[in-house]
């Protein structure tokens, strides 16, 4: 819901919208917003895909595509910390978040 706030404050801030738009700029707004969820989609889906085969090169491109918030909780969702560090991974781990306090 973060990410797709900003999104929202971004769309409308670049086109100069107010609060009441006409149909058709919502019509706009929810097509970004679906290829947005699409986009993120493909993006955890190789996220995890790189993590299980060890593709550090693709967990570094992909780290800096996707915003920090998201990186530490598709980490944490898919268990890729703990994948990590219970297959003995050192490099794996320098590129996933720590995961304490009380978020996780």
């Amino acid at each position: 819901s973060v990410l797709a706030t900003q999104c929202t404050d971004l769309i409308f801030h670049r086109a100069k919208l107010k609060l009441q738009c006409p149909p058709r700029w919502r019509l706009l707004y929810l097509a970004a917003a679906k290829r947005l969820e699409k986009q993120l989609d493909v993006m955890r889906e190789e996220m995890f895909a790189a993590a299980a085969v060890d593709d550090i090169e693709t967990l570094k491109r992909l780290k800096s595509k996707i915003p920090p918030l998201l990186w530490k909780w598709w980490s944490y969702d898919l268990e890729l910390v703990e994948r990590a560090s219970s297959r003995g991974r050192p490099l794996q781990l320098e590129m996933m978040p720590e995961l304490k306090g009380a978020a996780f």
